[in-house]
């Protein structure tokens, strides 16, 4: 099978770990980096699916998905975003692998859930909207959003209230985060572990939490984030991107390849192909010292 991975940047360790899995699992596949500028989105996305028998689509291309005009099904038409094209019977659907592995992850691991409480939304993104629409299917109502760009984070917000109803959607400026009462039982962090990114240096300090407080970040490189050993060292319930990642990738693999893996096999050899990655902690250890 040949497949494709369509984003902004032209290879990511994550898909080349998937490829490689699957031929070691007897899934023959030919995998190919696509990539694609928002200005060319609709003529990049229409070649490929004369090209490519099934596509994964990461960032900036998940919020533009439903321009496709494509068949959707209810759960993708409410979220507005998605991080895959899957042919099937002869159309090609777009779907979001990251919304049900979260769903999943998450309700396997996360404990004592307090409903009533506020969730804290770092980003606001495709992974961001897959992500507050598997939390208020589990129920939370109250969210606090947080990104490095206002604009982008008051459109998410907008875009958010005419999709659900009966939730509480509030902007917090990353400065403000330090000032904020602990309310939040649930952090998800959804923006790119970079030196340029301001507002990681808020998150570590966590006063904005209450206990019992999970601590979540779909950073995949390195497989243990700084913010994620900051949270384990208090003792905080922590769920890594990694695992999500695994969950994601297996459902994939299933519905594309019929090929049916534990996500843990899948998770361990996902984490040593990371690994391998270099990762320089210096100027996020200074972050945390500071």
């Amino acid at each position: 099978m040949k497949w494709a991975l369509i984003s902004s940047s032209k290879e990511l360790p994550r898909y080349q770990a998937l490829s490689e899995f699957l031929n070691s699992h007897g899934k023959t596949n030919e995998l190919h980096f696509v990539e694609c500028q928002q200005s060319n989105f609709k003529p990049c996305f229409d070649k490929a699916m004369k090209e490519f028998d099934q596509i994964r689509v990461e960032s900036p291309f998940g919020q533009k998905l439903h321009e496709l005009h494509l068949p959707r099904s209810a759960v993708f038409s409410t979220l507005r975003s998605g991080d895959a094209l899957i042919f099937e019977n002869g159309q090609w659907w777009p779907y979001s692998f990251l919304h049900e592995a979260f769903l999943r992850e998450f309700t396997l691991h996360t404990k004592n859930l307090n409903l009533d409480s506020n969730v804290m939304i770092v980003g606001a993104g495709a992974a961001a909207r897959a992500i507050v629409g598997a939390l208020v299917r589990i129920g939370f109502q109250r969210f606090n959003i947080t990104d490095r760009d206002e604009s982008s984070a008051r459109r998410f917000i907008n875009d958010l209230k005419i999709s659900y109803f009966n939730i509480r959607m509030e902007f917090i400026p990353g400065p403000a985060l330090m000032m904020l009462p602990g309310s939040n039982s649930v952090m998800i962090n959804s923006t790119p572990l970079r030196e340029d990114n301001n507002i990681l240096k808020h998150l570590y300090y966590f006063n904005f939490l209450k206990t019992p407080a999970t601590i979540i970040d779909l950073t995949l490189v390195p497989p243990n984030p700084p913010l994620i050993q900051e949270a384990e060292k208090l003792g905080m319930s922590v769920l890594r991107g990694t695992q999500i990642a695994s969950q994601s990738d297996c459902l994939w693999m299933q519905r594309v390849f019929q090929l049916s893996v534990s996500p843990q096999e899948y998770l361990q050899f996902l984490e040593e192909k990371l690994s391998a990655i270099p990762f320089d902690p210096t100027p996020f250890v200074n972050t945390l010292q500071n």
